[in-house]
């Protein structure tokens, strides 16, 4: 009965994850986050793909055994990336970030054109160094990448703390709930992988797993389909003094004098400006409204 529930949740959990990757990865849009996002979902029902092969398709899956589409070391890491990209954050150098990954890609791949190599690897006489690696190692990095993704987003609140629209505020504390789920869902992981291997508990275990997986696949998907990325422009931020820098010096350029009229003059003509917009747009009425929307809306003719 167990055995039979385990297998149907499975199934649904991974053909769910796979159909909402790929709605996400072929977005219209073309959505870097989104695409990201896909991405995410596949990588994290790796596992489960590879268990429909052996399932559904022996014959088949004892050829690609060693299909690398497992990424114990990608999951969270590249849900940091996701989360740098809505935050518009993500540089070239923050994919460094899956180089563990990529070298457990590119260790499944010699062993999918060197099956016995593998085999050997895989073998009972390897068994210490397949549990630190395999069994312990995974769900404490992943735990501490969950970790460092809260605290990085905290860094931005702090740097930023009235620059986020209630909207994306909303979007923020989706992810750190997401990562507080991580946190919390491989620490049991590693206890259960601990207790699987000295009890007889598999089945209840893999059961355990398997709600879970679902809950996060249908918590990803479900906030896929309606996510957006973030407004702010964090390098508008970031270039500010370099701006101020520039415009300062272009003054003390200048060979005319800049009398204390005149910038007290440019100063009232701005604040009329600025007090005329918002009574006309009333645009302080509109909860999605930011410092830097408002500013694109000022410098508009």
């Amino acid at each position: 009965m167990l055995e039979s529930i385990f297998k149907t949740l499975t199934s649904l959990v991974t053909l769910q994850a796979i159909i909402f990757s790929l709605l996400f990865i072929l977005n219209r849009k073309k959505n870097n986050a989104l695409i990201l996002l896909g991405i995410f979902l596949l990588a994290y029902v790796g596992t489960n793909i590879l268990w429909m092969l052996k399932v559904t398709l022996p014959s088949f899956f004892h050829t690609i055994r060693y299909l690398p589409i497992v990424f114990s070391y990608g999951i969270v890491p590249l849900f940091f990336i996701y989360t740098k990209n809505v935050l518009g954050r993500l540089n070239k150098k923050d994919f460094w970030h899956l180089t563990p990954a990529l070298l457990e890609f590119a260790l499944g791949f010699v062993f999918l054109l060197f099956p016995k190599l593998g085999d050997e690897f895989y073998g009972i006489g390897n068994k210490p160094v397949l549990v630190i690696s395999m069994v312990i190692i995974p769900p404490v990095y992943n735990a501490i990448y969950a970790v460092f993704t809260i605290l990085f987003i905290r860094k931005q609140q702090k740097i930023i703390p009235n620059y986020f629209t209630e909207v994306e505020k909303r979007r923020v504390n989706w992810i750190i709930i997401t990562c507080l789920i991580f946190s919390l869902d491989y620490v049991i992981e590693l206890v259960s992988s601990i207790v699987q291997l000295n009890t007889d508990w598999d089945l209840y275990i893999y059961l355990y797993e398997v709600i879970t997986t679902g809950f996060i696949v249908y918590w990803v998907s479900i906030y896929g389909l309606t996510q957006k990325s973030l407004l702010i422009e964090f390098n508008q931020i970031d270039n500010i003094e370099e701006i101020n820098e520039l415009s300062l010096h272009a003054a003390l350029n200048e060979n005319t004098p800049i009398s204390e009229a005149s910038i007290q003059t440019g100063v009232d003509e701005n604040y009329e400006k600025i007090v005329t917009f918002f009574k006309e747009t009333k645009v302080y009425k509109n909860k999605e409204i930011s410092l830097f929307m408002v500013a694109d809306l000022l410098q508009k003719p």
